[in-house]
């Protein structure tokens, strides 16, 4: 064999080796990246709601409208990361809630920006008689429900009624989904680790017994599947979305707890006192 050969085969041996390398690049899993651009809010609102969380809505520049979500908003200072955290951990879990981006308000602040809507259909009274009779056009909307409260008892959220369900119509299938929205009360707001959630007198409590009474068919079996869901989250995609979080509006050493507390057997015995919860109002 000449040399000329040997040159081919080796040319050819690296072209190979090249196109096994751009087939395994192209088969990784992307992982998702949020745009983190913020929107510019042009013109702000008072918000209609009157709500002591919800004081402005913000019309962007790229022609929507937004609730805005301010580190003032409250003492805490953490609303715009729990919602942030709130929405992207949802969006991991297929819980629908609405758009939402990074906005930037007068003098470079950033807030937390929901698209808005308008207000819930249920803040109409014929409407929530429909709704607990089951009767809104939601397909499978106790499995739905039960998901969404499965949900809101791991990120200790104190504040599910019925004003912050949003329902929407696919274009397509014509089908009605339900959104939920508004984290504000969770999470870093109550420090984490926190059950503030289990008082059967927040309205996050009030509000599930009532659907539970109500015709609407709650699975309580979907509302353990999300719990379990939970605790395949893994501790990278978590920091994923703790890093994408703006530095002004998370402490470094409240990530960082975050991060080592996920997986730990603190999270795994919270997840079993919500089993237990869960599996109280089956009961009840």
């Amino acid at each position: 064999m000449n040399v000329d050969d040997n040159t081919g085969k080796a040319k050819r041996s690296r072209e190979i080796s090249g196109l096994e390398k751009m087939a395994v690049m192209t088969t990784e899993i992307v992982p998702y990246q949020k745009n983190m651009y913020p929107v510019d809010i042009v013109e702000l609102h008072p918000s209609p709601l009157g709500t002591k969380h919800l004081r402005f809505i913000g019309s962007g520049r790229d022609g929507k409208d937004y609730a805005i979500k301010r580190i003032s908003d409250d003492k805490t200072g953490t609303i715009p990361a729990t919602e942030f955290f709130c929405y992207e951990l949802a969006r991991l879990l297929n819980i629908t809630t609405p758009e939402w981006s990074v906005v930037k308000l007068e003098g470079d602040e950033l807030a937390f920006g929901s698209v808005w809507h308008g207000e819930s259909e249920l803040d109409d009274v014929l409407q929530r008689i429909k709704f607990f009779d089951g009767n809104v056009g939601v397909k499978n909307l106790g499995e739905q429900l039960s998901k969404i409260f499965a949900f809101d008892l791991f990120v200790n959220n104190t504040d599910r009624h019925l004003g912050n369900y949003l329902f929407r119509t696919s274009g397509y299938s014509n089908n009605k989904t339900i959104i939920a929205f508004d984290f504000g009360l969770s999470w870093w707001g109550y420090g984490l680790g926190g059950l503030d959630v289990l008082d059967l007198v927040c309205n996050t409590q009030v509000n599930f017994a009532a659907i539970t009474h109500s015709k609407i068919m709650i699975k309580t079996q979907e509302s353990l599947k999300m719990l379990a869901d939970i605790a395949k989250v893994n501790s990278a995609e978590i920091k994923t979305i703790v890093d994408g979080i703006p530095e002004q509006w998370l402490k470094l050493s409240h990530r960082h707890e975050l991060i080592q507390w996920w997986g730990s057997e603190e999270f795994l015995i919270r997840l079993e006192k919500l089993r237990q919860e869960i599996k109280r109002h089956e009961l009840v």
